[in-house]
């Protein structure tokens, strides 16, 4: 009788664990093209030129809330006084992939 319990339990506790990976994994490639989001999974690196003070508060951001921001809007909006102003045609972007906060052409 025991073993059929465990046997029962086991499959439901491991569907359970699994459940929120999944998510979690999924929300890390969002886009949102209008706020500057990330735009990439975390599978690789986008091409672009590194903030150093940006990609600190990004960090910073990351060990006060446990997880990326939805895009730089809420980081700029969270962690910043001002929000920098990007050269003409390009963007500030988070790349999940290296946890960096670039320049990017648009």
């Amino acid at each position: 009788m025991r073993n059929i319990v465990v046997l029962a339990v086991l499959p439901l506790s491991l569907a359970l664990t699994s459940c929120g990976k999944k998510q979690t994994a999924s929300m890390a490639g969002t886009t949102n093209e209008t706020t500057g989001s990330f735009t990439n999974g975390a599978e690789r690196p986008l091409d672009g030129q590194v903030d150093q003070f940006l990609t600190q508060q990004l960090r910073v951001f990351i060990e006060q809330k446990g997880r990326l921001p939805a895009d730089f809007a809420e980081l700029a909006r969270t962690s910043l006084d001002s929000r920098p102003r990007a050269p003409a045609g390009m963007k500030w972007v988070i790349d999940a992939a290296t946890r960096e906060v670039k320049l990017v052409k648009q």
